[in-house]
């Protein structure tokens, strides 16, 4: 049974690692290209998209940090409050993804995506702590 946690645990990881950036710059440039304006549900989805960014770019700013000093140490609560921030904006990210979802637009997968993907990254980033 520990190998199929670990293999488990290892599939999260690389999802949160890989699958964030990927579902961010894919629904990006989808968003960009779109035909028409966006409706209510379209913005909404777009803003869910835009939390999952800005948590991304707050774990690519915390790495940056974490290198320049010389990184954190356990429990440090800098660290701490990064994760719970972190968390915050990828829930309310998918929150509004969700809300998006109900009408069709560009972006309304990759937004719920985008969101569970960073979702994940910040769940195994405090699980390893």
């Amino acid at each position: 049974m520990g190998a199929l946690n670990t293999l488990l645990f290892f599939a999260l990881a690389v999802l949160g690692d890989i699958g964030s950036p990927v579902t961010i710059v894919w629904g990006w440039s989808r968003w960009r290209k779109r035909q028409r304006p966006a409706g209510k549900l379209a913005v909404a989805s777009a803003a869910g998209l835009g939390l999952a960014t800005a948590s991304a770019l707050l774990a690519l700013g915390a790495a940056v940090y974490a290198r320049a000093i010389g990184g954190f140490a356990y429990y440090a609560p800098p660290l701490l409050r990064i994760y719970a921030v972190g968390l915050l904006l990828s829930l309310t990210g998918l929150a509004f993804a969700l809300v998006g979802v109900w009408r069709k637009n560009p972006v309304r997968w990759l937004a719920i995506a985008a969101a569970i993907c960073t979702l994940i990254f910040w769940m195994i980033a405090a699980a390893s702590e």
